[in-house]
């Protein structure tokens, strides 16, 4: 890919993992709060009181976020105890989709650091060009001939699997602890 087209891949990545870490975290963050609400019970004369505490507030959210109905009527809902369940795995591809959204993210800002330094070498490029008064190229003649290599995003294998599944085994042992899962 030449100079050109890795500044438009630059902005194609950030909006699709801004767009993508958005939606995700949306329906993560509401696949949890369904998942407190819905699982909670009393727990006992000293928990109750706790359990009504956390399932009002998660009610408060719900109906002061009317705008996001259809992600609250369709956001799967993690089961501990039926892990290989289609709503926990729904909830899981969601999850690693943030994950998916931030390598997206952190490969396009790779990419803007590299072109800022080959920006610098083409503006020192033409300087010396402009010092020779035969052969001289325009702007657009050298950043065609610039070959910028791709990025891939799968390149943070820590950020995008290892965390993740550290994160929720975490979760996992805090949900058997306390008795949710």
């Amino acid at each position: 890919m030449n100079y050109i087209t890795a500044k438009q891949n630059v902005a194609r990545r950030r909006l699709g993992g801004h767009v993508l870490i958005a939606l995700s975290a949306t329906v993560v963050v509401i696949g949890l709060l369904k998942f407190l609400y819905f699982s909670l019970d009393g727990g006992g004369p000293l928990l109750a009181p706790l359990a009504q505490l956390v399932k009002r507030f998660v009610y408060a959210i719900y109906a002061n976020t009317q705008f996001l109905s259809p992600i609250w009527e369709t956001a799967p809902t993690p089961d501990p105890k039926a892990p290989l369940s289609s709503s926990s795995l729904a909830f899981m591809l969601w999850y690693v989709g943030v994950f998916v959204g931030a390598s997206l993210i952190s490969s396009a800002n790779r990419i803007t650091a590299r072109l800022r330094r080959i920006n610098e070498q083409i503006e020192d490029q033409l300087i010396r060009e402009s010092l020779r008064a035969a052969n001289r190229r325009t702007r657009t003649q050298i950043e065609e001939a610039i070959s910028v290599p791709q990025q891939p995003i799968w390149k943070e294998l820590h950020t995008l699997y290892v965390a993740p599944l550290v994160v929720g085994l975490l979760l996992l042992v805090v949900g058997k602890v306390l008795g949710l899962a």
